[in-house]
């Protein structure tokens, strides 16, 4: 409920967002899609922390309007896939922060909890270009055994599926639009509660 500090804000991005080597990583053609780490000279804080103007006080729909007006464009790809926007003066003396990013640098959830550490309080902004270096991660090896075994199950599992009876708990009957009047079966890779899927 009061306006947000926005060069705080960027003084907080700068020294423990950009600490982070994801959120310094940028899109990188190398016969395919590859994620580059950059420098933290490199980082633009007037890009990453923006303030978006409006004449009269923001309300709920003038937020949710212009959330979809952004989520139908695209984040310019020579910077790394986020930002947070800030909207000052929305109704009832409130700010909003909108942190927009790119799935493919982190999860929901996992996004989620890094921005809350990210803004506390706790000792300031932190120590300036504090890093950690960057390690690059190797996907783990798979054998011939277990290539095997996973092209066996899968085999197995296209020739019986269709013959064994269907498990109502984890299997849902939905039209299907190729062949009107007509529904088929559709089933999940675990048991859901079909009652909480609209």
């Amino acid at each position: 409920r009061s306006r947000i500090d926005v060069d705080a804000l960027r003084a907080v991005v700068q020294t423990r967002i950009f600490a982070i080597p994801r959120m310094r990583s940028v899109f990188h053609m190398r016969g395919h899609m590859v994620l580059q780490e950059r420098g933290l000279l490199a980082m633009d804080l007037q890009y990453h922390v923006r303030v978006i103007p409006q004449v009269a006080p923001w309300n709920e729909n003038d937020c949710d309007e212009y959330l979809a007006r952004f989520y139908g464009s695209t984040l310019d790809i020579e910077h790394p896939q986020w930002q947070l926007q800030v909207l000052q003066e929305c109704q009832g003396g409130r700010s909003v922060i909108f942190f927009i990013m790119d799935h493919a640098l982190l999860d929901g959830i996992a996004a989620v909890e890094l921005l809350m550490s990210c803004l506390d309080k706790a000792n300031g902004a932190g120590d300036q270009h504090q890093c950690n270096p960057f390690v690059k991660r190797k996907a783990p090896k798979i054998g011939c055994l277990r290539t095997a075994r996973a092209v066996a199950l899968g085999v197995i599992q296209g020739l019986l599926g269709p013959c064994l009876p269907a498990d109502k708990r984890n299997t849902l009957k939905i039209p299907d639009h190729m062949h009107p009047g007509l529904r088929k079966s559709v089933k999940t890779t675990a048991t859901v509660e079909l009652h909480r899927i609209k």
